[in-house]
């Protein structure tokens, strides 16, 4: 009786685990009102194709551009991490995520359990730390799909003493287009200025399509002010050709110009777009609202802007600078009470 039971168990452990299905949901077509989905296993996936075995056996490699997202059995210590970021605990949370890291077999999720790690190290400021997870995320993947993760500077601002000597170390890396980014990103304000501004050069000539756009953007934090309506709607464009995840430091330079040239509508909308569309880089986020804020005084609207400056000190209490600004201006700010 009891070696019945006991084979009973074991079929019923061996049919919970061949439940157990990954799902890869691809980009909607134009004249698609669902999106196609594939059942299966997920084998691997990288930058450039995602290969699974489906229900029925079958070998499949979809390109990952195809890939809008996937859902699989996430590990316990993964939805643990993820929720401890959610709740914007990001250092237990990147503890968390290295824990998960070394418990999980499969080489995709190891992947994407990196890029965690560095969005934590991101959010708390270092950027020394994430660009080192992020290089070791490519050198598993050279086309990875999650470039959010790669720490990039998109506002003045000289790097700490860790993160200047990384920078300079990234820049002589002639052989990562992504580590010479990281680089000059961050010597953009430092005084290897000069230095960044040629690695930007090349890498914008020859460095893969997406790193290039993104070299140029950093190049636009090098030219001077200027009026010019025409140049800022082709830079709109520019920016809409990359990915939706990486969009928000080009969109912060975007509603700069926009600002400079008076249009402080345009303006305010541009830099709301980034905490609406981006929910990863939160002091990128946190910065973009209270440059709205400020826009937002401009036209005679306090009210309205004691309302961004509120949502900073509640939503962003890991703000640091751009909170107490937030609290200055929250005091200062005329009108009727939000």
């Amino acid at each position: 009786m009891n070696s019945l039971r006991l084979s009973l168990f074991a079929l019923l452990l061996m049919s919970s685990v061949a439940v157990a299905e990954d799902r890869v949901y691809l980009r909607s077509s134009a004249d698609s009102r669902t999106p196609e989905v594939y059942v299966g296993q997920i084998d691997d996936y990288t930058g450039q194709t995602l290969k699974m075995t489906t229900l029925s056996g079958r070998s499949i490699e979809i390109p990952a551009a195809k890939v809008a997202s996937v859902e699989s059995e996430w590990p316990e210590a993964m939805r643990a991490a993820q929720a401890l970021f959610a709740q914007e605990k990001f250092a237990e949370a990147e503890i968390a995520f290295q824990q998960a890291y070394r418990a999980e077999p499969r080489g995709w999720v190891k992947r994407m359990l990196i890029a965690e790690t560095a969005r934590c190290r991101r959010n708390l400021g270092r950027n020394d730390a994430a660009g080192e997870a992020f290089l070791a995320l490519v050198a598993s993947d050279p086309y990875t799909p999650y470039l959010d993760a790669m720490p990039l500077a998109w506002k003045t601002g000289e790097p700490d003493v860790n993160l200047h000597r990384a920078a300079i170390a990234w820049l002589e890396k002639t052989d990562s287009p992504y580590a010479q980014l990281m680089g000059a990103s961050f010597l953009l304000s430092a005084a290897e200025r000069t230095k960044a501004i040629a690695a930007l050069e090349r890498l914008k000539s020859a460095a893969p399509a997406e790193l290039a756009l993104l070299a140029e953007m950093q190049l636009w934090r090098t030219e001077p002010p200027a009026r010019d309506a025409d140049k800022t709607a082709a830079r709109r464009k520019q920016i809409e050709q990359l990915p939706a995840n990486v969009q928000s430091g080009p969109r912060l330079l975007l509603g700069d110009a926009l600002a400079r040239d008076d249009q402080h509508e345009q303006a305010t909308i541009e830099y709301l777009r980034i905490p609406i569309l981006d929910n990863i880089d939160r002091p990128l986020a946190a910065e973009a609202l209270l440059r709205a804020g400020k826009q937002l005084e401009l036209m005679g609207r306090p009210a309205a802007a004691k309302r961004l400056y509120r949502e900073i000190i509640t939503d962003y209490p890991a703000a640091g600078v751009i909170g107490r600004e937030a609290s200055s201006r929250l005091e200062q700010a005329g009108g009727a009470s939000p």
